[in-house]
């Protein structure tokens, strides 16, 4: 996963300001605004993007249904760069 997809999915959703965001990214890659194809770790983006939508939702119980579908947004684009990244493992030629 790439930084890029962290500023896109705040961007759309909103689930976090942009210094917690920032200071996600700084204790990640060590920089508060790596540049979109900084590498991230899928699991602890999943687990940075799922926490502040506990967050968002426990402070605006409103905020439900919103938080609900940006949480079916982050499992398909997990879902979608796995089989990527397994399809590129079977595509590799043999040694």
């Amino acid at each position: 996963m790439n930084a890029q997809f962290l500023y896109n999915m705040r961007g759309k959703w909103e689930f976090c300001s942009g210094t917690t965001l920032a200071e996600f990214f700084a204790a990640e890659v060590g920089d508060p605004s790596p540049a979109g194809k900084v590498n991230i770790d899928p699991t602890r983006a999943k687990m940075f993007v799922t926490r502040c939508l506990a967050a968002m939702e426990h402070n605006a119980q409103s905020l439900k249904d919103h938080c609900e579908k940006a949480r079916r947004a982050l499992q398909r684009a997990l879902h979608g760069e796995k089989n990527e990244q397994e399809m590129h493992v079977q595509e590799s030629p043999r040694r």
